[in-house]
């Protein structure tokens, strides 16, 4: 739902392969993904105040309540499109941390950043590169943590966890 390399992948292997249903499956995700991050342009601009991307936070909610409580018969090609447009908005809205780019919903360049930032701080004695080390460091931290409890949650809500 969040990534939308694998889905222009596998988009473009259904082209190659004739396979419209997989083509329609795979750019309904991408499309909701890109209206996801209009959204949030348009939220930035009528939303007024400094705490705009609080009201950013209510679809992905919505969506997430809705989604856990639907059966497992309900098809996937319903459910992610509907999750990408909510991670879209939650991915967009915050999308920095002390003036510093990171991504919320993956944690690889996270990861990068982080160890970028600790080697130009020991290695090439950069000194103004410790507070992006450590907060790259602490989301990465972080984001395993949310797994953990996910992890945990997953067995007593099961599909309820989302």
């Amino acid at each position: 739902s969040a990534g939308q390399t694998g889905n222009i992948i596998f988009f473009s292997s259904a082209l190659a392969d004739h396979n419209i249903a997989g083509m329609i499956n795979r750019s309904s995700t991408f499309i909701a993904f890109s209206l996801g991050l209009l959204v949030v342009g348009l939220f930035h601009k009528y939303v007024k105040g400094y705490y705009w991307r609080v009201f950013c936070l209510f679809p992905i909610l919505a969506i997430c309540l809705i989604v856990g409580f639907l059966p497992r018969s309900v098809p996937n090609y319903y459910i992610v499109p509907a999750i990408a447009f909510g991670l879209a908005i939650q991915n967009a809205s915050f999308s920095k941390i002390e003036g510093m780019g990171y991504n919320n919903a993956f944690t690889t360049g996270n990861l990068k950043k982080s160890v970028v930032a600790w080697s130009a701080f020991f290695f090439g004695e950069d000194k103004s590169q410790h507070t992006a080390a450590v907060n790259y460091m602490l989301l990465v931290i972080s984001f395993g943590v949310g797994a953990i409890v996910s992890a945990i949650l997953q067995k007593f809500l099961v599909l309820k966890t989302i």
